[in-house]
């Protein structure tokens, strides 16, 4: 789906019923249709003539420029600010401000020695700088201090007020903030926001009250504070529970996600739940459908007398013999497709129950670090060492030393060296 365009509107479709079907044999020949790119078990549909189509439950999302896209499922992570939420979940709550706000920037790390290769974090106990390398030359920084939601707002839409109003809370900073500040590029490479999140959901509260083929990830579902780094991991690991789940409740056999769950990482392997998937065959073997197997989880359906990638000779529907026999085939698919559906919300609602579960923790404790890390206790090396973060000898050592941010832009290996060199 491109960008520019936003969610206007997202509706579910159920198939028409077997004995609503009608038009059996009007035109000559019925033909087996692949709607776009789909296909049966691929989000496509099955068009009898020119009367009737035959599709299985399905998603529509239509965007605001007026394109639409069909297919068995809809998920909806398009981000803090998501546009599909509310019309998944029917209802939405509104973002908590955390009373701060944040500028991001990158900048050529290796033109300061204090950027070259490590991280740093500065804080005079309201405001904080961090930067960590993005690539072998290039670093990010953000900037964080408190200020009135509004005022946060309109500051994040002027990129010449933004950069002026960063470098007055960092005046008198250690070298090379400043700097690093000056020589971002505010026009394309620097931007700013008031920080948001929301308390933690439970899956009740994320379950669509219609849209049961529905569900959403990532900050559209979880949004928390940026300053534990949790944000982006917590949605990658979404997207890999729901490859997980789709996979357990779609196999055609239970050999197939016992086989893969080897590879899986140890902690995500009990996550979800092991369902029992062995998968019907509603009549399809006798009627000569077959799958081909390699084509993924759920397999691709072929017509009688079909081969793999759609080709046939004599197949599709004119490939089964007869108007009753007609009549079974797209009955046995209708049953299937309505098994698949169902298969897909149950692990779409397992998928809500793990990700809540997994994410509420983090939610939280990024919460919490909005007030640890904009603090004055901050900058003490006491405060540190009762919170279990650092040895209280050492940094003392450190500092009597002369070890500090300043000295590693004249000095790059000298940190690591006082460091670990037997300090």
């Amino acid at each position: 789906m491109e960008w520019g365009a936003t969610v206007a509107n997202i509706t579910q479709v159920d198939a028409p019923r077997p004995e609503e079907w009608r038009s059996w044999g009007r035109g000559e020949g019925m033909v087996a249709g692949r709607a776009g790119e789909g296909g049966w078990g691929r989000g496509g549909g099955m068009e009898l003539g020119r009367d009737v189509v035959v599709e299985g439950r399905h998603v529509v999302v239509e965007l605001s420029d007026g394109r639409q896209f069909a297919g068995h499922c809809c998920i909806g992570s398009d981000g803090i600010y998501s546009k599909s939420r509310p019309k998944i979940l029917g209802h939405t709550s509104p973002l908590r401000y955390l009373g701060y706000i944040v500028v991001l920037g990158i900048f050529k790390s290796s033109k300061f020695g204090l950027s070259r290769r490590r991280m740093f974090q500065t804080c005079d106990g309201g405001a904080r700088m961090f930067g960590m390398p993005l690539t072998e030359h290039e670093s990010m920084w953000q900037l964080s201090w408190k200020m009135e939601e509004e005022e946060a707002l309109k500051l994040s839409l002027d990129g010449a007020a933004l950069r002026s109003a960063a470098l007055q809370v960092c005046k008198g900073w250690h070298d090379p903030v400043t700097q690093i500040i000056e020589k971002s590029d505010f026009e394309h490479h620097v931007t700013g926001y008031p920080a948001y999140d929301r308390p933690p959901a439970t899956a009740h509260e994320l379950r669509p009250a219609a849209l049961s083929l529905c569900c959403v990830l990532g900050d559209a579902a979880h949004p928390m504070s940026p300053f534990k780094g949790q944000g982006a991991n917590q949605a990658l690991l979404d997207g890999l529970m729901l490859s997980e789940a789709l996979h357990r409740y779609l196999s055609i056999d239970r050999s197939s996600w016992i086989q893969a769950r080897k590879h899986n990482v140890p902690r995500l392997r009990m996550s979800l739940p092991w369902p029992n998937t062995s998968r019907p065959d509603f009549g399809l073997q006798r009627l000569g459908v077959r799958r081909d197997i390699g084509a993924g989880a759920a397999g691709e359906v072929m017509l009688p007398g079909e081969t793999a990638g759609g080709e046939s000779g004599k197949g599709g529907m004119e490939g089964a013999e007869g108007g009753g026999d007609k009549r079974d085939l797209l009955s046995a698919m209708e049953r299937e497709r309505e098994w698949v559906s169902g298969r897909i919300e149950e692990a779409l609602r397992a998928l809500e129950a793990e990700m809540c579960a997994r994410t509420a923790r983090k939610v939280q404790l990024s919460h919490q670090s909005i007030a640890d890390l904009h603090r004055p206790e901050y900058t003490n090396p006491q405060f540190h060492a009762e919170r279990g973060a650092q040895n209280l000898d050492k940094v003392l050592r450190l500092r009597s030393a002369g070890v500090s941010a300043a000295a590693a832009d004249v000095a790059e290996d000298y940190l690591e060296v006082m460091m670990w060199g037997g300090v």
